[in-house]
C-alpha cells in the first residue's frame, strides 16, 4: 500500500471515530509531524495559518499534551498523539469530550502515526 493511501485511510478512520461525537466537520484534520512536516490538512487556509503559529513548539509537547485554540465560537485542537505525529482538529464539539476521544485514538492508532511519519519524514505534502 502507498504512503498516499495509507494516510487516506488512517484519516478517514479518525474521521469515523470522532463523527461518533459529531466532532468533526468536512474540514476539520491535519496531520503533522513534530518536526512540523504537514503530511495532510483539509483546514480553511485561514485556520492553517493559525496553525502553523503553533509548529515551532509542537517537539515540546510530551504525547497525550495538547494546545486548545478558541476561534469564534470553535476550537483548534492540537493533539500529540504519538512520539512522531500530531493531530489538529477544528471543532465545535466540548473540548473535554474531543480529548477522550483522542485518547482512544491514541492508543488504537499510535504505532500507525509514527509508522507514517516515519514514511514521509524530511517530505511535505501541503
Amino acid at each position: 500500500m502507498s504512503r498516499d493511501s495509507e494516510v487516506s485511510k488512517l484519516v478517514s478512520t479518525i474521521r469515523d471515530e470522532f463523527r461518533i461525537l459529531g466532532a468533526v466537520t468536512a474540514r476539520g484534520l491535519a496531520l503533522i509531524t513534530v518536526g512540523g512536516n504537514v503530511i495532510f490538512s483539509d483546514m480553511s487556509p485561514e485556520i492553517k495559518e493559525r496553525l502553523n503559529v503553533f509548529i515551532p513548539s509542537l517537539p515540546a509537547l510530551g504525547v497525550g499534551s495538547n494546545i486548545t485554540v478558541n476561534i469564534g465560537d470553535r476550537f483548534l485542537l492540537i493533539i500529540r498523539v504519538s512520539e512522531k505525529m500530531v493531530l489538529a482538529i477544528f471543532t465545535d464539539q466540548r473540548i473535554g469530550v474531543v480529548l477522550t476521544r483522542a485518547t482512544t485514538i491514541m492508543k488504537k492508532y499510535g504505532e500507525q502515526f509514527d509508522k507514517i511519519a516515519e514514511m514521509y519524514e524530511g517530505k511535505s505534502t501541503n
